[in-house]
């Protein structure tokens, strides 16, 4: 991606960041998250979003797919919520505090046989991108509602068993953002 498509998203997403999230914390996660934002790939691949700045388009797709179908299915449904789930959802795929998730893949034989751009950063603690999502909204103070705490927690996939618990009774911001990243991958 260009670089100039780079810093435009970015600064969209902040943007939209800042609209839908008041809290003071998040100056603070832009300002220590900046150039990871811009640059975090969201997969090892380019079919998975092995791609500079894949993280925030992908986002920023998902929010604005959210909105236009959010408005086809119930005028009362809560779009401001819908976005702050489709904007934040996946930040934990940046990595932890000290680390990055994704470096860059050194070994041309994964590039050429594998088509994987990226590798997983083994001195970044483990943890599924969902956890560590709530753990920094958490550590910079970034409040979110029990519907949004529960679409971001199942946010990565029904299949996974911690989610199956929630499986009948997700909350419909739930359900919208799940639909909304399947139309978007």
């Amino acid at each position: 991606m260009e670089t100039e498509i780079l810093f435009e998203n970015f600064k969209k997403y902040s943007s939209l960041l800042k609209k839908y999230f008041p809290d003071e914390g998040v100056d603070k996660f832009l300002e220590d998250f900046g150039v990871r934002l811009t640059t975090c790939p969201r997969g090892l691949t380019s079919e998975e979003g092995g791609d500079y700045g894949a993280l925030i388009k992908h986002a920023l797709n998902v929010a604005l797919s959210a909105n236009s179908h959010s408005k086809m299915i119930n005028h009362e449904i809560d779009r401001k919520s819908i976005a702050r789930v489709c904007l934040v959802h996946e930040i934990g795929k940046l990595g932890s505090l000290e680390e990055e998730l994704y470096v860059t893949q050194e070994s041309q034989w994964h590039r050429d046989k594998l088509g994987q751009n990226f590798k997983y950063n083994e001195e970044c603690s483990k943890m599924t991108a969902s956890h560590r999502t709530l753990l920094l909204l958490q550590h910079y103070k970034i409040k979110i509602t029990q519907d949004e705490w529960i679409s971001i927690l199942t946010s990565q996939g029904m299949h996974f068993p911690e989610n199956s618990f929630y499986g009948k009774s997700l909350p419909t911001t739930a359900k919208i953002l799940h639909f909304a990243k399947a139309l978007n991958s």
